[in-house]
């Protein structure tokens, strides 16, 4: 079965699959009855200050480096958060994309599987409340694989709750991303700017596709430059990891109210230790109707 996901819904013991989000990197996301589960997304790390319910996986992204052929074992560890017994079964399915989206495959579906090598030890487990679970899992990459991701998944097998009539399971998995090359490549589209508003400030954004053969962490930050090039200020690029052949948007939004006038916003990605850049010219028009009360300056600095 291959699954092509945007958006995390739930999981039911009724289609027995995951579902995930596209920028989902901890790769499984179920919903529960108090709450979605915290989940890493684009290489964030969820707030640790931040009360945890549901579970919680750690760690929720590995990238490992090696060749064809070689193995790789990793200790994954989940934290049951509820007051409730909860087991899992584990499993693995590979992560690839196509027409510029992710896609979850099935082990074994593909013939250069990775997730088909996949050993967990023990392949199934029941965590206490409160309590933490240890598996490991071992992968051995075959030789002349273009699969560079899969996903480990501790998919839930105790019924937490119903909606709809439907059981609900809790489930979560680790993304684990393989390096095999140098090939670390992206492409960039022209920038679009969506223009300032009196009800909206200026957003800057722009397509991104991983053009290599490997994944790629993408970050970055936009400065905006006056008629006379002088740095108005600088804003960050939310970090996103693309899969080989995925393809996202990379957004931004200035958070200060601009004066009229001419601008220019300079986009910076930073990838391997590279930096691709694109400028957009900007014009800014004289606000109509009542200013804007709501103080709207924080976060840029020149």
């Amino acid at each position: 079965m291959r699954t092509d996901l945007q958006h995390p819904i739930a999981e039911s013991r009724k289609f027995q699959r995951p579902t995930l989000s596209r920028r989902a990197v901890a790769c499984l996301i179920t919903v529960t009855l108090v709450q979605v589960v915290t989940a890493f997304v684009a290489g964030h790390q969820p707030d640790e200050a931040a009360p945890q319910v549901g579970i919680s996986l750690s760690p929720a992204v590995v990238m490992l480096t090696g060749q064809p052929g070689q193995a790789h074992r990793q200790t994954l560890r989940l934290t049951n958060h509820t007051s409730r017994e909860l087991a899992f079964t584990l499993v693995a399915q590979d992560v690839v994309a196509e027409g510029g989206s992710r896609l979850f495959v099935d082990a074994g579906l593909r013939s250069d599987s990775i997730a088909a090598t996949a050993v967990f030890s023990p392949a199934e487990i029941t965590i206490p409340p409160g309590g933490v679970g240890a598996a490991e899992v071992t992968l051995t990459v075959p030789t002349g694989t273009a699969v560079r991701g899969v996903a480990a998944i501790f998919r839930g097998l105790t019924i937490v709750g119903s909606r709809n009539g439907v059981a609900m399971t809790a489930s979560l998995g680790s993304l684990i991303t393989v390096t095999l090359s140098g090939d670390v490549r992206i492409e960039a589209s022209r920038p679009e700017v969506s223009e300032q508003t009196d009800t909206t400030n200026l957003s800057v954004s722009e397509w991104v596709t991983n053009a290599g053969a490997e994944p790629v962490m993408v970050s970055g930050a936009m400065a905006l430059l006056n008629g006379a090039g002088v740095l108005v200020g600088k804003v960050p690029v939310e970090p996103q990891r693309l899969m080989p052949g995925e393809r996202l948007t990379f957004r931004t939004d200035y958070p200060t109210l601009l004066s009229p006038g001419r601008y220019r916003a300079v986009l910076s990605l930073e990838y391997d230790k590279k930096v691709l850049t694109s400028a957009v010219d900007v014009m800014v028009q004289a606000l109509s109707g009542a200013q804007r009360v709501a103080d709207r300056t924080a976060g840029a600095r020149p």
